[in-house]
């Protein structure tokens, strides 16, 4: 599973640096491998028990692994990165039928509870139904009963917690991803229990005791919370779209490859401000409202809004947004 997750994460350190450089490298590797595994007549992948160690056959630490679930979406989601290598470089993607008998294939999986495959589970896996999620593969009339899922079971491990909070955000709010990491993660950062650095497991007693795989709620609060994100390779183009739940204030500083990022947002019931520190042109800020008649103060020209968001071109330098109710 690692090294499926370890293709999607060649795309996103190019998304993050724009090092075109590291998918010409990449690409001929990560298909190879793609190919060793077997497709089976159900049209999902067969699973790959040939480690030479048993702890290699490895879902994820913690109980109730739903395999089939789990790997499928894996082996989707690196599938899909390719397809996006391939792309780039203009070269064929040779895997495309593997990816749709996977997609058509993985609609057997749903019950009325969430996706699950094993029968010996009582519930759905979260690992699972959030990897589902981020594939792609869930629809949009299943989200509800995800979610659910996804605010109820407890089996992932740290290191599968970015991906549930991922999944949380994509189909629901900051708010239910929040509580979701202040009830898990609360004994590492507060009380008799913590220190400076985050723990492998929930036990302070097993594992190392400085994880960098613990650290997921991070990237989620700083893409999610604080929203930003770069929405072209190496920050060419990026958003702020920030989603602060009940937060009343947020900062981040954003280590770029185009410069440092500052956003700073503070929140009251009348006002929402947001200041942006722009290291280079084509940003978009997207102002949420807040209010059943926002009005937003700025030097900014709008572009564009929706339900949600009001936005904004902002080219280099610092920017104020101010927003409250007409």
């Amino acid at each position: 599973m690692q090294e499926l997750a370890g293709i999607c994460g060649v795309w996103q350190y190019y998304m993050y640096t724009g090092k075109k450089q590291i998918i010409k490298d990449f690409l001929p590797a990560a298909v190879k491998y793609l190919s060793l595994w077997k497709m089976g007549a159900d049209g999902l992948v067969v699973h790959r028990s040939e480690v030479p160690l048993p702890w290699m056959d490895w879902m994820d630490w913690g109980k109730n692994a739903d395999v089939v679930c789990i790997e499928n979406a894996w082996y989707c989601m690196a599938l899909e990165s390719v397809k996006k290598m391939c792309a780039l470089l203009n070269a064929e993607f040779t895997l495309n039928d593997r990816l749709e008998s996977i997609k058509a294939a993985y609609k057997g999986l749903w019950t009325k509870d969430g996706f699950k495959a094993d029968p010996s589970l009582e519930q759905p896996d979260d690992r699972a139904n959030a990897l589902a999620v981020l594939a792609g593969l869930a629809t949009k009339e299943q989200q509800k009963t995800i979610l659910k899922v996804l605010t109820t079971i407890k089996n992932s491990s740290p290191y599968m917690e970015k991906y549930l909070l991922d999944a949380i955000c994509a189909i629901s709010d900051t708010k239910t991803a929040m509580a979701r990491i202040k009830d898990r993660f609360a004994p590492m950062v507060t009380g008799p229990e913590a220190n400076s650095t985050l723990w492998e497991f929930w036990q302070k007693d097993k594992g190392t005791k400085n994880h960098a795989w613990t650290g997921g709620p991070l990237l989620t609060m700083s893409k999610n919370i604080a929203g930003v994100y770069p929405t072209e390779a190496g920050y060419k183009k990026y958003t702020v779209k920030p989603d602060t739940a009940d937060l009343t204030s947020v900062s981040v500083r954003v280590p770029a490859v185009i410069g440092e990022i500052k956003v700073d947002i503070k929140r009251s019931k009348t006002e929402f401000e947001l200041v942006l520190l722009s290291p280079a042109a084509n940003a978009t800020v997207a102002i949420p409202k807040l209010w059943q008649n926002t009005v937003v103060n700025t030097d900014c020209l709008p572009v564009s809004e929706d339900e949600r968001y009001i936005y904004f071109n902002v080219g280099k330098g610092t920017h104020k947004f101010v927003a409250s109710e007409r």
